[in-house]
């Protein structure tokens, strides 16, 4: 079990922010996919592996760039992102996996009945966050105006802004919040915004041995403890 004593933090966390995408909904696979699908036929060679070291938890645009260059077209970009997520929502929904991930629903359940202060900082763009309202029903945790999205207003993952922004909607200082992330760039992120209170989620059995937080596999992993109730 993941309990405060596995952080630096020796009072219970008054808030907490979730990443969303390999995080708390096991989509990587699909995302992947979709991106070999897309990027694939303007030639780029995509792995799974790639994409988790250098582009996971990062905008659209970014990875575009990172596999067809600084210089492609602007333009161009909304007719690639838009077939991605298009490609991304068909697998998710043929995949039969639209469900969060194991043990997320009981702690969402746990942390809405106490009237706990938490919400989602995600790269997802808008089309996908109303896809998730959709077939998710993620409205019954998630106010969604308190969700932060990637808009292109602001810069992606990893400067800090996303995870800034998350601890204004939720009002709680750095030191107050648990984040969750399973991304390099999600957890940079954090870090960036002065949050040193992560958790590994380790949806696709990757290698966090770098990191010094704790990894889970299944949020029941958690001990509900470390969360301050009134």
């Amino acid at each position: 079990m993941i309990q405060l004593t596995d952080f630096s933090r020796q009072k219970p966390f008054q808030g907490a922010v979730f990443d969303f995408n390999g995080t708390l909904f096991w989509d990587t696979e699909q995302h992947d996919e979709a991106w070999i699908t897309v990027l694939g036929a303007y030639g780029a060679k995509v792995t799974p592996e790639d994409l988790f070291a250098r582009f996971h938890g990062k905008p659209n645009e970014t990875i575009i760039r990172g596999y067809l260059g600084e210089n492609f077209p602007l333009g161009e970009m909304p007719a690639i992102i838009e077939e991605k997520e298009r490609i991304y929502q068909e697998f998710c929904l043929k995949s039969n996996q639209m469900k969060l991930a194991p043990g997320a629903e009981r702690l969402l359940n746990f942390l809405k009945e106490k009237n706990f202060s938490f919400t989602v900082a995600t790269s997802a763009p808008k089309v996908n966050i109303d896809f998730y309202f959709d077939h998710l029903n993620i409205g019954q945790w998630f106010d969604r105006e308190k969700i932060v999205f990637f808009d292109g207003t602001f810069p992606g993952k990893p400067n800090p802004e996303f995870y800034q922004r998350a601890l204004g909607m939720i009002k709680t200082a750095p030191e107050e919040t648990i984040i969750f992330e399973d991304a390099p760039s999600g957890i940079l992120a954090a870090e960036n915004a002065g949050c040193r209170n992560i958790v590994c989620v380790n949806s696709e059995n990757s290698d966090y041995s770098r990191y010094s937080y704790p990894v889970l596999k299944n949020f029941d992993e958690i001990c509900v403890s470390i969360f301050k109730i009134d």
